[in-house]
């Protein structure tokens, strides 16, 4: 919906090409960060979901179809990398008999993290009927955290140097 805003267009042709985009450039980021330590990768990640959401919420604002898809491949790099990030760091600390229900726990909350917001974003369109505005504010919301993720990684030592491996597990 916010690409059709954009484009001013109805073709569901744009809004694929901007989910291709997300995803084509989160598989990419991944292949070519894949012998990033865990902590780099999370790092990253959270820099490029502050760049992608500055390039998005630019994009809504001009508007402006380029802008647009550039934030949204950032997005899609923030999103694989900073997950392979995170996830690496759990599982070098856990024993492979418990990995299998460590990691469903981790996808479980993941995925709360990304739909419970959706959803608010999706009520308050249903309510104020301005997705634009919406986008705006969740995108500020989603930068907060970010920065805020960011600023931990940095803050705190993760154990991995204490388990004393720094490479992809997975």
């Amino acid at each position: 919906i916010l690409m059709r805003s954009c484009t001013r267009t109805t073709s569901l042709l744009v809004g694929g090409l901007a989910l291709f985009v997300l995803a084509g450039n989160g598989a990419l980021a991944v292949f070519l960060t894949r012998d990033a330590s865990p902590r780099a990768l999370m790092r990253l990640g959270s820099l490029a979901l502050v760049a992608g959401m500055a390039v998005v919420m630019t994009a809504i604002v001009l508007p402006s179809v380029l802008l647009f898809l550039l934030g949204r491949a950032v997005g899609g790099m923030r999103f694989e990398i900073g997950s392979q990030g995170a996830l690496r760091s759990v599982v070098a600390l856990i024993g492979s008999e418990e990995r299998a229900g460590v990691v469903s726990v981790l996808f479980i909350i993941s995925y709360l993290a990304m739909g419970l917001p959706a959803m608010l974003a999706g009520y308050d369109v249903a309510h104020q009927g301005d997705i634009a505005r919406t986008a705006m504010e969740f995108g500020a919301g989603v930068t907060a955290l970010a920065l805020a993720a960011f600023i931990g990684s940095v803050w705190t030592r993760t154990n991995l140097e204490a388990v004393g491996t720094d490479r992809p597990l997975i």
